[in-house]
């Protein structure tokens, strides 16, 4: 335990709280061995810093994100990426020699070298740490209560400490040390839902309790109307002098500050979703003070291509994040509002809630969804260098003829992305805005059209050729607005058939048949309508309602079921009738609950009911029904084709997954809960014994022969500049990653890598091009066993990659003119 400063003053030691204070204490670097370590970020970025270049480098960057990674990344190699800090990332801060530091949810304080690649040094706080600011020979550290100023000698020594007025959510600290200040979040705003910080707690006591459903919608509400916003409360010290001051934001603040020379601080607050501005407020008087912004034009620039003048004093420049330059000018970049519809026409193509670097010679930002950028200040005509994040998907849905699948991920932006696992590419369908999905009302005294209600996708259904998906979506909302869509996959182009209102917020339940001429919908409370395929213009015709129930497809189009709280249906497609008609044992009244059903291609139904039940009802097409008890609640099931008869395979709350074979009554684990909850499974087309399965992880492919699973990761660089005008994306393998473990929970055997950054991973894993992408599918769909080939070509792992440039974008931002200048200057 690292001893308090001896040499401190007795005003130091006075402003010291009566309370015993958190305690650095020393431990072991060491972190936790990973076995591949992704070149993309899945969190948002945290934090960012561009370090000191190496010999031989143009660049050096240190990113971590909300999951607790910190990747290293150089001229576009990723060289190190480890779980620093599980829980999440808290802060990033580089020292003025290079060193850097990082902190945690889960205690630590981590200090890294320049040149490292892994923490010299390790600190542990024995409660997460809300937040860090470094400068000069010291360091400031809270963990939301009280915040600690310590020296960062060999020996660090405690040389001041204090009780923050708030629960404690940034700091930053003057070059000299003599000026503290504090981000902090007091409840009455956390009750209000205007801020928001995860570690944060609201009131217990008395009245003033707050219900566990209410503060997670007052937490949904800030993060919604003020997004970034995690204080509302500013306080200031001097630690040699005894001094504090107490500066009150007109609006919630993020948690990033800077402290001036000149005796002030600026921060920014967030006044909406599009409306923010950077503040300065003078300690001396607490006055408000102009402030110099400087927008990076490598970042900035106007529809000519020139970059824009500096803004002199604009109190609402929605500015993302901010940086001090050498002079303590102050660079901003900008949070582009709106930036999910459409790109903007000018600007670097990064989302939203952004994070800034600088240093000499390059500038670096990250995003809210993970996206990283590095653009050199002497040549901004270059596209500079772009890491896009892992894209993880919220919904899925496989064909039943083809070894093809879709996902979609819902926010910030809805995105339909098919998976042609044959082919080992994939492509975007379609990017939309969530509010530009239903029609625009007009708004009253010809006033423009108003956007949409926010609709998002409720459910996936996809024919056996992978070429109609029928989604159905949902407000989410108050008003329960819901709607069936069709979209081409071919092209992306959607089309409505329906719009209704659902109950509870629950979007309409929805199926394809294999063939693709048919589908149906419901909800529970309403009639079932149904449309089919038809050579009108239109595409699609109306058909009389179909019988109530949530409707589901055998793989291969002969039978349909139907399943409701109160009845199941079974139907024979060729005969054209139900074989089938069961009351529901016992009687579901509440219609919300939602069904789990799944019909194989001999007729036999699967029921969960309700949803995250823990009873499996069987029907036959003879009407017999019989009835196996699960082990925990389930999430999802589905029929998948084998050798010799259809499997029932059944994901879990908990992450795992069971099996239970035709006519049996026990069930069987084949996977052990790993990845978070199930969310959806389906059989891969074409491919007996082959299922995948939805987590919260992301996806994977599993076989049934042997328990091998095949881990798939994606990211697009393009994924940003394209919305729902963009032209038809093209099949592709780069950007895939595929991870080949021989058996559940097993280490990796095999990766197939189509990063240009490269897959961080131990030299005995077997490593395979994008080019070899098909072979590797067919062989995980055939059976065959994950080991390594004699001479086979493995690119070694230590060996560097050149950097690559960013593939052109379908609508590419506008280049500025190149510039002998190297400095960051508007």
């Amino acid at each position: 335990m690292l001893a308090v400063c001896s040499a401190c003053t007795p005003t130091q030691l006075a402003a010291t709280p009566a309370s015993s204070p958190p305690t650095l204490a020393e431990v072991s670097p060491t972190l936790r061995p990973v076995e591949l370590g992704l070149p993309f970020h899945s969190g948002a970025i945290v934090d960012l810093a561009l370090l000191p270049p190496q010999p031989g480098e143009q660049w050096r960057l240190a990113s971590g994100d909300a999951e607790g990674w910190v990747r290293v990344w150089a001229d576009g190699e990723l060289l190190a990426a480890s779980r620093a800090h599980p829980g999440g990332l808290s802060a990033l801060e580089l020292a003025s020699d290079g060193t850097w530091y990082t902190a945690g949810f889960d205690g630590r304080l981590l200090e890294w070298r320049p040149e490292s690649t892994t923490p010299v040094r390790a600190f542990t706080l024995g409660r997460p740490i809300t937040a860090l600011a470094v400068a000069g020979p010291h360091l400031v550290v809270s963990d939301g209560r009280t915040i600690q100023m310590w020296s960062r000698a060999e020996q660090p020594q405690l040389l001041w400490s204090m009780v923050g007025h708030g629960f404690v959510t940034g700091l930053a600290l003057s070059a000299s040390g003599g000026v503290v200040a504090a981000a902090e979040l007091r409840q009455w705003a956390l009750s209000e839902g205007i801020a928001n910080h995860p570690l944060a707690t609201f009131d217990d006591a008395g009245m003033r309790t707050v219900d566990p459903d209410e503060q997670a919608q007052l937490r949904a509400l800030a993060e919604q109307d003020f997004p970034g916003a995690v204080a509302d409360y500013v306080e200031v010290w001097q630690p040699g002098h005894e001094r504090g001051r107490q500066l009150i934001p007109s609006a919630p603040i993020d948690g990033d500050l800077a402290v001036l020379s000149r005796g002030g601080v600026v921060y920014r607050e967030i006044y909406d979703r599009d409306n923010a501005g950077l503040i300065g407020r003078r300690l001396e008087d607490q006055a408000h003070f102009p402030l110099e912004l400087v927008k990076p034009w490598v970042f900035w620039t106007d529809a000519a291509g020139h970059p824009t003048e500096a803004s002199m004093g604009r109190p609402n420049l929605p500015a993302g994040d901010f940086r001090l330059g050498p002079n303590e000018e102050i660079l901003v970049v900008d949070h582009f509002p709106g930036w999910g519809a459409q790109p903007p026409e000018r600007g670097w193509r990064v989302g939203d809630r952004r994070e800034l670097a600088i240093d000499r010679h390059h500038a670096a930002i990250g995003d809210g969804q993970g996206n990283l950028a590095v653009v050199a200040w002497a040549r901004p005509a270059e596209t500079g260098w772009l890491a896009a994040a892992e894209e993880r998907p919220d919904l899925l849905t496989a064909a039943s003829g083809t070894a093809q699948l879709v996902t979609a991920s819902l926010e910030p932006r809805t995105q339909y992305r098919l998976w042609s696992l044959d082919s080992a590419e994939h492509r975007s369908i379609r990017v939309e805005a969530p509010w530009q999905v239903l029609p625009e009302e007009d708004e009253e005294r010809g006033q423009d059209p108003a956007a949409g209600l926010p609709i998002f996708p409720f459910m996936l259904a996809l024919d056996a050729k992978a070429q109609i998906l029928v989604t159905s979506s949902s407000s989410y909302s108050a008003e329960t607005q819901a709607a069936v869509r069709v979209i081409r996959v071919a092209d992306g182009v959607p089309q409505i058939l329906t719009l209704a209102t659902a109950p509870s917020g629950l979007g309409l339940d929805v199926g394809v048949s294999p063939d693709g001429a048919h589908i149906l919908a419901w909800t529970p409370g309403a009639a079932a309508p149904s449309w089919t395929a038809s050579s009108s213009a239109a595409g699609w015709a109306a058909g009389p309602n179909a019988l109530g129930g949530a409707p589901r497809f055998s793989a291969n189009g002969k039978w349909s079921a139907h399943v409701s709280g109160f009845e199941r249906h079974i139907v024979d497609l060729l005969a054209r009738k139900p074989v089938v008609t069961l009351a529901a044992q016992p009687v579901q009244q509440d219609v919300g609950e939602g069904t789990l059903a799944a019909i194989a291609d001999d007729g036999t139904l699967a029921v969960v009911q309700p949803f995250g039940g823990g009873t499996l009802e069987r029907i036959d097409i003879a009407g017999q029904r019989d009835s196996v008890e699960l082990p925990g609640a389930a999430t999802a099931l589905a029929w998948v084709p084998s050798a010799d008869a259809p499997v029932l395979v059944v994901g879990f709350e908990d992450g795992s997954i069971a099996r239970i074979d035709a006519g049996a009554a026990e069930v069987q684990p084949i996977h052990a809960g790993a990845g978070g909850r199930i969310w959806e499974i389906a059989a891969v087309g074409g491919q007996p014994g082959v299922f995948v399965e939805l987590d919260d992880r992301g996806l994977t492919l599993h076989r049934l022969v042997d328990a091998a699973t095949l881990d798939l990761h994606v990211s697009d660089t393009t994924a940003l500049a394209r919305y729902d005008g963009s032209p038809v994306q093209a099949l592709r393998g780069a950007d895939l990653v595929a991870v080949w473990r021989p058996g559940s929970a097993m280490p990796p055997c095999r990766i197939l890598d189509g990063t240009r950054a490269g897959v961080v991973a131990d030299e005995a894993i077997e490593r395979w091009p994008v080019e070899r992408g098909p072979e590797l599918f067919e062989q995980f769909f055939t059976g065959s066993t994950c080991t390594p080939e004699p001479g086979a070509d493995q690119e070694p792992s230590a060996e560097p990659r050149a950097a690559e440039p960013v593939p052109d974008h379908e609508q590419a931002p506008n280049a500025t003119p190149e510039t002998d200048s190297s400095s960051p200057q508007g």
